[in-house]
């Protein structure tokens, strides 16, 4: 069981967006220094709309995977970034990543993926996922 050390709130009102937090800085932030969300506590998301295992890579970009999760498992959105490589063998053209914790090679890990397989929001016109918002629903682990 974990304990909740950070809590963050956006909230969307007459077209602003306004983030509330508590809590220690993250270590996640180190990982996404110039990301959005930056969490100690992760955002818990599904894996969406992959054709096999999202991959799970070691960077922020295509061609350094180091795992693979499998639709319908949970991912923890720790952050975002919004200038990482796009997704050619798919044919997609964001460059937004999101750093989660997840289960893949026999344990809770660490990795990058592709955003467009997460069930965060649709991304706004700067590639952010509006509502990625640490703490969000109930970890699963």
């Amino acid at each position: 069981m974990r304990r909740i050390t950070a809590v963050a709130v956006t909230l969307a009102a007459a077209g602003a967006i306004a983030t509330f937090s508590t809590g220690a800085a993250s270590a996640a932030t180190g990982n996404c220094p110039d990301g959005h969300g930056g969490c100690s506590e992760p955002g818990w998301y599904t894996v969406s709309g992959s054709t096999g295992n999202l991959a799970v890579q070691n960077t922020d970009g295509v061609n350094n995977v180091i795992g693979g999760i499998p639709n319908g498992a949970p991912v923890g959105v720790l952050c975002q970034r919004n200038n990482g490589s796009t997704d050619p063998y798919d044919g997609l053209y964001s460059k937004t990543w999101d750093y989660v914790e997840a289960y893949f090679n026999g344990g809770w890990n660490y990795g990058w993926v592709y955003d467009h397989y997460v069930t965060t929001a649709a991304q706004d016109s700067n590639g952010w996922s509006v509502t990625v918002v640490c703490g969000f629903t109930n970890n699963p682990g």
